[in-house]
């Protein structure tokens, strides 16, 4: 699994990712960034490689319009962007008529921060804050913690290492945050 965390302050988002890949009792680190920029939008993954590579490399984004609605624009054009790839690449599975993958999203667009769950909805916090992965709780928790810090790249620094320091499954790395 992994820690992909955001942090909102102003008019900036800030996007980190640790740098574990695991499959059962084994633990790696690897360069592949899981947070990257594609046409306009920064996606950081947790889950399948397969999907986060569907994400950087199939899906092409089409053009946001000046005045348009960001959240419609995630909603809807994203969404419709996304979800055929992943099919497309085998990596949707369907049970009792409910599409899912086997990872989670966060997407910063226009300044505001949304997390794509595996069943595709697509929420937004009422905090300035998200994060995906199997150390969510304990950079949910860093956040809250660090909120009264003025520097947000320590704070998603910070996040990220509390993840790594106590869940099996992530992995501080020497990756700066994203922006």
């Amino acid at each position: 699994m992994t820690c992909i965390v955001a942090l909102r302050q102003g008019n900036s988002v800030f996007i980190g990712g640790d740098a574990a890949s695991v499959g059962g009792l084994s633990r790696d680190v690897v360069t592949t960034l899981k947070v990257f920029e594609k046409d306009g939008l920064v996606l950081g993954s947790s889950g399948s490689w397969r999907d986060i590579q569907v994400l950087k490399y199939r899906c092409d984004f089409p053009k946001f319009f000046p005045g348009s609605d960001p959240d419609e624009y995630i909603f809807n054009v994203a969404l419709d962007v996304i979800r055929p790839a992943l099919r497309e690449a085998g990596s949707v599975s369907v049970k009792d008529g409910i599409e899912t993958v086997e990872s989670n999203t966060i997407v910063n667009f226009q300044g505001r921060i949304y997390v794509i769950y595996g069943n595709f909805a697509v929420l937004t916090a009422a905090v300035p804050y998200a994060a995906v992965g199997s150390g969510t709780d304990l950079a949910m928790g860093a956040f809250f913690a660090t909120q009264d810090m003025p520097s947000a790249q320590d704070r998603v620094r910070i996040a990220l290492e509390a993840s790594a320091a106590h869940n099996a499954r992530c992995l501080w790395s020497v990756h700066d945050p994203e922006i």
